[in-house]
């Protein structure tokens, strides 16, 4: 039948003997070491990465900040 759900999603989906949804979803394959290797060495990567995002939003909110006092002092000496 063409509306009937694939094999995949319905063992996702299936009911565990109370009729509540199963907790348990599908398990992929276990990954080889070298695999599991390249994914953490990914993962640091993407960690350094967001630590570097952070301390450069840092700086520009401290920029932000400065701009924002030289404006406010500019706009105050504008208005005397």
């Amino acid at each position: 039948m063409p509306n009937e759900p694939k094999a995949g999603y319905s063992a996702l989906r299936s009911k565990n003997s109370s009729g509540f949804m199963s907790s348990r979803a599908f398990q992929p394959p276990p990954l080889e070491n070298s695999e599991k290797s390249e994914l953490r060495l990914q993962l640091a990567e993407a960690q350094e990465q967001c630590i570097e995002m952070a301390v450069d939003a840092g700086d520009l909110q401290a920029e932000i900040k400065a701009l924002r006092a030289q404006l406010a002092d500019v706009e105050q000496e504008s208005d005397e």
